[in-house]
């Protein structure tokens, strides 16, 4: 079936989207659908178990917004295929996409969330960080982008928590719960600690603004740890969704992995992950420093990720949190999670 057909299908189904999985599926897979259902509450896609007559596949919907031009599908093809390349297994195969309609068929992986990771879990995490370190010389490895949203400088951090807030902000929607949690909370915090940052940084002979060299970056899932991981009967981990896969810092990866709160973790099993991650990147001059200088600023750029909720409509939040909640509860969530990351990011300024 030709791209434009495929289109005018998935147009037809509007908002109903187990018919429109079901019908791209179908298209993809060249099959008949025999059941779909939605596994998935991850906010920025749409994820759909299918069973048709060639077997049992997961069908990914990707998210399209007008304001964002990032090639979802794009990146995390590049980042299997690559990977899949090198020998890395610890990933999905992917079966078959469509880019016009930004939709991707992988196979079925059964298994279990990960909810109460263990120590072996983490060396499992780093482990698979530190194949991923291993073959930045690889010649294929120059044709991966940068991770979407790379923070390649102390100055980049600030300057994405910073216009994520202003973003906010200028939305004319934005509750006023939000929006006061923004003007007296956040941003005299966000000032306060870019300030100190910036101080104690440039006092230990490091630049705030300079950019990190490709030698000393690496290549970032960008959204890695156990939120995005399957454990499989075997007791196997495999490591999901690479549509922000690339070149990064990897203090970045470090900070992201014990800040990310999708995760609940330990100070001792954050404590493992970071000793090891100082092993993978030994040759990187400086890391650890700039890593702890730049925890706080990460924290802050957290704080306005999980606030992303309050850019979208209540209908797509409570589809996004597969009807657990409505969308007012998912709100008072998240803006509870940022004031607790803001805390952090305070604490841990404190302690610099």
């Amino acid at each position: 079936m030709q791209s434009s057909e495929l289109e005018d299908r998935a147009h037809a189904y509007g908002s109903d989207q187990l018919s429109l999985a079901a019908e791209l599926g179908g298209i993809l897979l060249d099959a008949d659908i025999k059941h779909v259902n939605r596994i998935s509450g991850g906010g920025n896609n749409g994820m759909f178990r299918i069973i048709s007559s060639k077997g049992e596949h997961a069908l990914k919907l990707y998210r399209r917004d007008p304001n964002d031009p990032r090639d979802r599908l794009g990146a995390e093809e590049a980042a299997i295929t690559f990977m899949r390349k090198h020998g890395i297994e610890q990933v999905p195969k992917l079966i078959a996409q469509d880019a016009r309609e930004q939709c991707a068929v992988f196979d079925w992986i059964d298994g279990q969330a990960i909810t109460s990771p263990t120590m072996v879990d983490i060396d499992t995490a780093w482990q698979f960080a530190a194949r991923l370190h291993e073959l930045i010389n690889e010649s294929d490895a120059e044709k991966i982008a940068l991770a979407s949203d790379a923070c390649l400088s102390f100055q980049d951090i600030a300057s994405q928590a910073e216009q994520r807030m202003e973003r906010f902000l200028a939305h004319d929607g934005l509750s006023e719960s939000c929006r006061g949690f923004l003007e007296k909370e956040f941003r005299p915090a966000l000032t306060e600690i870019v300030e100190h940052e910036r101080a104690f940084i440039e006092s230990t002979g490091l630049d705030f603004t300079s950019v990190l060299e490709r030698d000393e970056q690496t290549l970032s899932p960008s959204d890695f740890g156990f939120h995005n991981a399957i454990r499989t009967p075997t007791g196997d981990i495999v490591f999901l969704d690479f549509e922000y896969f690339g070149w990064d810092d990897p203090a970045k990866l470090i900070c992201d992995f014990v800040l990310h709160p999708g995760m609940r973790l330990s100070d001792e099993l954050r404590d493992r992950f970071v000793t090891q991650a100082d092993s993978i990147y030994s040759g990187n001059e400086r890391l650890m420093e700039r890593m702890h200088h730049a925890l706080p600023l990460y924290a802050l750029r957290w704080c306005m990720i999980v606030l992303n909720v309050f850019l979208r409509n209540d209908a797509e939040i409570e589809l996004a949190d597969a009807g657990q909640n409505s969308a007012a509860v998912v709100k008072r969530q998240r803006l509870a999670r940022a004031r607790d990351l803001l805390s952090q990011a305070i604490t841990i300024d404190r302690m610099i």
